[in-house]
């Protein structure tokens, strides 16, 4: 299971150097009630195929125009269901600050509007916008960052890892501490 999460590079932990870079999940442009017409309906939309992160993660840590070293790459998190709580995964003892998130699709909106849905359960659930989450080494992050937004669209530096335990949003102030 934690293979299915996790990639640590040789030796490599998660540390207080380290920085996180979230990379974009697919862009739904929905048609909202009230948008245009010619976008589709909102069931297709979200029966669009999810965005395959498998080339620019590969390239990342096997490729001769990589960025950075293997062992700058300390961690690898897929944002899926249990949204921001997937990064407790990749290790319980230090914490997450996210002080940069990208920002979530309309769609994610219209559905805590439309369901009355608290923004705590929202980044729990969904992915709100953010398919992947690489923990990087301090040293390489800017250079990580540059490189995948090349390749990802939507792609930025969005926090660190700091003293403590859990997954802080802070913009947001919301706190995870459980999977």
């Amino acid at each position: 299971d934690t293979f299915e999460w996790v990639f640590l590079g040789e030796g490599g932990t998660l540390q207080d150097e380290c920085r996180f870079v979230g990379l974009g999940a697919i862009r739904f442009y929905a048609p909202l009630p009230g948008d245009r017409e010619d976008m589709g309906d909102l069931g297709s939309v979200l029966l669009n195929p999810t965005r395959i992160y498998v080339d620019p993660i590969i390239d990342l840590l096997f490729g001769v125009d990589a960025p950075c070293s293997r062992n700058d790459v300390h961690g690898i998190a897929h944002i899926t269901g249990g949204g921001l709580s997937n990064l407790l995964r990749l290790n319980d003892s230090v914490g997450f600050e996210i002080d940069n998130p990208l920002i979530p699709q309309p769609e994610f909106e219209w559905i805590q509007k439309e369901g009355g849905v608290t923004s705590w359960e929202m980044h729990r659930v969904f992915n709100m916008g953010m398919g992947i989450v690489l923990i990087v080494s301090a040293d390489a992050a800017e250079d990580v960052e540059e490189w995948v937004s090349r390749r990802v669209a939507g792609s930025q530096r969005i926090g660190c890892v700091i003293e403590g335990e859990g997954v802080h949003h802070s913009p947001l102030d919301l706190m995870y501490v459980e999977y």
